[in-house]
């Protein structure tokens, strides 16, 4: 049975309609301050005003609560016993309050009930109402279960109304149910949001190329080489990390990483390879547990599964294409990264690098200039420019200077972040147009601009130009450069033949003539001349292979000539004469090649042909003497019109060992099983018939206070170096020819 104890004598008739009624016997806390009175009004639109501050004033915000389609008479009381009753039901079912209801003020009329329930220290509201209709029927505060008083003003709310906008990245929003309860309303069961306010099941994210698509099927296009966070929920982090291929505008996905709560990091490389925490793992065919999850490698692309607080995550990624799959999302739940809505600017990893500016000594510094500004700067450039050319430093230095101009000296960080000390503008060095001073490998020179040096990046050179009988060859001195060489020391194949350098371009310009070949390489077709030529450097090797760097860049012209051209005739496939010798104690094998180079590179084939007074490298061979006591000579050469053994004149080359022509120039002579000489390519006045080259070789013994080779030092003993002694008495002979 309720008992009411009506307190009549409280109410007090106050001007302008508006009632007092005493609540001594159950005060009421209402936003922190408790009240003994309050004030109460129905307006002629039958809305009740309850106020506690004072009475209801139309001007002025007070504390008060307003109830519409409260219709007259209205029934005040004071309730203190018997509390547990349907109609406090509600109100007594405040988990909030920590306490007991202890009394209820209640202002009622035949349809509609307003309670305000003492709590100790704090205060609930219900209102009750037997028609559903053109009134509030329940109420439903702000932020928590029923409404306590003391902790938020009162909202009132039909039930199904939405309290709290949905969260876009959440699908959660906040509703008043049909039992007065606020509750979170998001994705059903099974599905998940995908950032933008919308639920999907099983949602997939696809990146192929420079693209994301995301759950929600929008497009991201990532246009730098940065790192960004696809998916992230609850520790596990999938990330991707996108590099440029053959076009330097375009970046495309390069590696998936798979990072966990423990601290492990899965990455799936470009060209397949599987790695845990940097070292490489072995992924077969069939599903193989790793860490928490399964992985296998098909004839496809590599594949993986994890669970994440129940939640199924399937990674695949072929080098090309990436595939994010996400299933099993209960309600609520919400997917980060770009993946899941986010922008690519809030995906964007910081290169670690530039989080550098977070630790010692910057740290010092850290209360005078905040680094934030410097660190995502840094990660903005270096996100678009690759890791070259030290600006890393660049952003340590300018953090470390505004240090200093604020009074904060940091201690010594070069060293340990390898950065070189600043250098005055480029050493002094004047960049041209096409160049900008810049620090690579701690050298601080002048290098090539992106745009300028791209379309130069396989041949550092402008088109050879051909005109005149004058072949041209401009190379880039700032790529030549930056591969590591001195443009002074590039030369043509002659190595007398070296470039003109422009200061003011930076370019270095190579040219030889149909007069002055520079070693070049001539071959004839169709009444054509082709003379190839090389920009060699000055660590160019000699040898068949090296270990070191050297620039090679090949370049030719086509000349319609009449000048007489010159073809070595008798040189087989292996651009040699071969001798076989048979003598009574020694057998070998004699070799004579034409070379058109001092280095002994660029053997003569039958193709190639030379021009009168061409210089010429003739070098000849053995093959069988090599562990023998015995060293050979180049005792006699000489040219002559008609075929070895006639009357015929002959013009010496080599005679006694020595240069008979002032052409000649011999090397290595009497010091081994191989020699070689040079000669001016020449042809007889009086015959148009071919030259023929012929070669006296000889044997000389190695004893001890006896040297084999022929003392040239003057004309006399050019005739005969009666100091060499021979084992045969018969000379080894070996001959060629040339003509047109």
């Amino acid at each position: 049975m309720l008992s009411l104890l009506l307190i009549l004598s409280a109410l007090v008739l106050i001007a302008r309609g508006q009632t007092m009624v005493n609540l001594t016997t159950c005060p009421i806390n209402y936003f922190g301050t408790t009240y003994t009175s309050a004030y109460y009004l129905i307006t002629p639109s039958n809305v009740l005003v309850i106020c506690f501050d004072g009475p209801f004033n139309s001007t002025a915000k007070g504390e008060c609560v307003r109830v519409i389609s409260f219709i007259a008479p209205l029934n005040f009381s004071i309730e203190t016993t018997d509390l547990v009753n349907p109609n406090a039901t509600c109100i007594n079912s405040l988990e909030t309050m920590g306490n007991n209801l202890s009394c209820v003020v209640s202002f009622a009329s035949t349809e509609v009930t307003v309670n305000f329930g003492n709590f100790g220290t704090r205060s609930g509201l219900q209102v009750i109402a037997s028609v559903v209709g053109a009134y509030l029927t329940t109420v439903c505060g702000a932020g928590v279960e029923q409404q306590e008083m003391s902790v938020v003003r009162q909202v009132f709310h039909q039930p199904g109304a939405v309290i709290t906008a949905q969260d876009q990245n959440t699908c959660v929003s906040q509703v008043c149910s049909a039992e007065a309860v606020i509750v979170n309303q998001g994705c059903a069961n099974g599905m998940a949001c995908l950032g933008n306010g919308v639920c999907a099941t099983d949602p997939k994210c696809v990146i192929t190329g420079p693209t994301i698509i995301a759950f929600d099927k929008d497009l991201e296009t990532v246009m730098d080489r940065c790192v960004y966070t696809l998916l992230s929920i609850n520790g596990f982090v999938v990330t991707a990390g996108f590099l440029d291929r053959a076009r330097t505008n375009v970046s495309f996905i390069d590696y998936v990483s798979i990072e966990f709560p423990a601290g492990t990091t899965h990455v799936f490389s470009q060209d397949g390879e599987v790695t845990v925490n940097g070292s490489p793992v072995t992924i077969t065919t069939t599903p193989t547990s790793l860490g928490s999850g399964m992985i296998y490698i098909d004839g496809t692309g590599i594949s993986g599964r994890w669970t994440v607080s129940g939640d199924t995550i399937d990674v695949y990624f072929d080098g090309d294409t990436a595939h994010i799959t996400y299933s099993g999302v209960p309600s609520g739940s919400s997917l980060n990264g770009v993946c899941g809505g986010q922008t690519l600017a809030a995906s964007r990893t910081v290169t670690p690098k530039c989080e550098l500016l977070n630790n010692p000594p910057f740290s010092a510094c850290h209360s005078v200039v905040d680094p934030k500004s410097f660190i995502d700067a840094c990660a903005t450039l270096l996100c678009k420019y690759p890791d070259v050319d030290n600006f890393n430093c660049q952003f340590f230095e300018a953090y470390n200077k505004a240090c200093n101009d604020s009074g904060v000296m940091l201690s010594e960080w070069r060293t340990n972040l390898e950065c070189p000390d600043p250098q005055p503008f480029c050493n002094g060095r004047r960049c041209t147009d096409n160049e900008y001073c810049g620090v690579r490998n701690n050298i601080t020179s002048c290098y090539c601009r992106g745009i300028f040096a791209a379309p130069f990046r396989d041949t550092p050179a402008f088109p050879v130009t051909c005109v005149n009988n004058t072949a041209c060859l401009t190379v880039i001195g700032c790529l030549v450069e930056e591969a590591g060489f001195d443009y002074k020391n590039l030369h043509l194949n002659n190595e007398s033949c070296v470039g003109n350098a422009d200061t003011d371009t930076g370019m270095v310009k190579f040219t030889f003539d149909t007069i002055n070949t520079c070693g070049a390489i001539i071959t004839s077709s169709g009444g054509f001349l082709n003379y190839t030529n090389r920009v060699l450097s000055a660590q160019n090797p000699a040898t068949i292979i090296t270990r070191e760097e050297f620039v090679s860049i090949v370049f030719s012209c086509v000349f319609d000539h009449s000048a007489p051209v010159i073809s070595f005739l008798n040189i087989d496939e292996g651009s040699s004469v071969v001798q076989v010798v048979q003598g009574e104690e020694w057998e070998y094998v004699l070799f004579l090649m034409i070379f058109l180079d001092a280095g002994l590179t660029m053997p003569l084939d039958a193709s190639t042909v030379v021009q009168l007074d061409q210089k010429v490298w003739v070098q000849l061979s053995t093959e069988g003497l090599e562990n023998s006591d015995v060293i050979v000579v180049t005792d006699r050469c000489w040219a002559t019109s008609q075929a070895v053994g006639s009357n015929a004149v002959m013009y010496e080359l080599i005679s006694g060992g020595c240069p008979s022509e002032n052409s000649v120039t011999t090397n290595g002579n009497g010091e081994g099983t191989s020699n070689s000489f040079s000669f001016n390519v020449f042809q007889f006045t009086e015959s148009a018939g071919d030259v023929s080259l012929v070669c006296e070789i000889r044997l000389c013994p190695i004893q001890e206070g006896q040297t084999c080779v022929p003392d040239c030092s003057t004309p006399a003993r050019r005739r005969r170096s009666t100091n060499v002694k021979y084992l045969d008495v018969k000379p080894a002979i070996v001959s060629m020819a040339w003509g047109k």
